[in-house]
Order: structure tokens, then sequence, then C-alpha cells
């Protein structure tokens, strides 16, 4: 199965937490998720990425997808 079809998966059983960044490597073995998803968003996918923050304010190098 393709990597877009992989992430589509994902984020659909995922849809109300989101998918956090580092899980597209370690599940999927994408190493270039960003570029997968940019594709998926030109070929029309509505996907959203959320920073995560510390409780402090300060933000994280994690994303969540949605």
């Amino acid at each position: 199965m393709s990597q877009h079809n992989e992430i589509i998966k994902l984020l659909r059983r995922n849809k109300v937490r989101g998918v956090a960044n580092h899980r597209f490597v370690s599940e999927l073995r994408v190493l270039d998720y960003t570029a997968r998803i940019s594709e998926l968003r030109q070929d029309g996918y509505n996907i959203q990425a959320v920073r995560q923050k510390l409780p402090n304010g300060r933000s994280t190098n994690v994303y969540h997808y949605f």
C-alpha cells in the first residue's frame, strides 16, 4: 500500500485525538511525512496541523495532524 494510503488510514483511525508527527515515522516508516502530507493536501485532503504546547506556553516540536 502506498504511503499516502497508509497516512490517510492512520488519520482516519485517529480523527478525534489526531496523529503526532513522530507516529508517521515510528509506525509507518514514512521519513518524509511532511512531503506526503503536502501532496495529500494538493490532492484535496483537508489536513490540519496543530503544534503542541507545554503547560508554561512554550512550543514543542510535536505537531498533531487532523
